[in-house]
């Protein structure tokens, strides 16, 4: 079975005969996982992922690649790629960030984004910092007041922040202090069409 263990260990500047080392294996078994000769177990997989500080999923799992349709303005006009342009693709995946969680939208079945899930990656909210990914790019943060809100976030002097609401325009606030600042990942607004489920733990 085909996976990313050859391509992860050279991201992260590792031979496989330093990975076989670290697992105290022989390197065959390296050289075996990575040309997929043997199959890789779950088992197997968590150890590399210590060792490669990755996520078991990213090594076993390709990323999902999908073809670039075309791009849009600010206006959110959308201008279609042509045969001129060639063949441009977008290859995304969640499971390399470490440990996420999901905000759901409710505002009204009757909204046209009621139900929209954003994903953000939590070490942020645990470590309690703002992350440099949330400057000029949507984010959800905490203020020292304890309101959870999402904007943009910009670094002023003195460790203060200045934040900005896309969804508010005009609303800007400047000297806001922010216990963290996490960035959204990606959102979803068709999660039928998805397949995405909430389920009730």
């Amino acid at each position: 079975m085909v996976n990313n263990l050859k391509t992860i260990a050279r991201r992260a500047g590792m031979t496989g005969r330093e990975l076989a080392q670290h697992r105290n294996v022989v390197p065959e078994t390296v050289s075996r996982h990575m040309t997929g000769r043997v199959k890789m177990s779950m088992a197997d997989a968590v150890e590399y992922a210590g060792i490669l500080n990755c996520s078991p999923e990213e090594i076993l799992f390709d990323p999902r690649t999908v073809p670039l349709f075309g791009y849009c303005d600010e206006n959110h006009i959308v201008s279609a790629l042509s045969a001129a342009d060639g063949n441009q693709l977008v290859t995304f995946s969640i499971t390399t960030v470490p440990e996420v969680a999901a905000i759901i939208k409710k505002n009204g079945s009757n909204a046209w984004n009621n139900g929209t899930i954003y994903i953000i990656p939590m070490s942020p909210v645990k470590e309690k910092h703002v992350s440099i990914q949330t400057y000029n790019r949507l984010s959800v943060m905490r203020n020292e007041a304890g309101a959870i809100y999402f904007g943009l976030v910009f670094p002023e002097p003195g460790g203060t922040f200045t934040v900005s609401h896309p969804l508010r325009p005009g609303h800007v606030e400047q000297g806001v202090e922010l216990q963290w600042a996490t960035p959204v990942l990606l959102q979803t607004y068709q999660n039928e069409m998805l397949g995405v489920e909430i389920i009730d733990g």
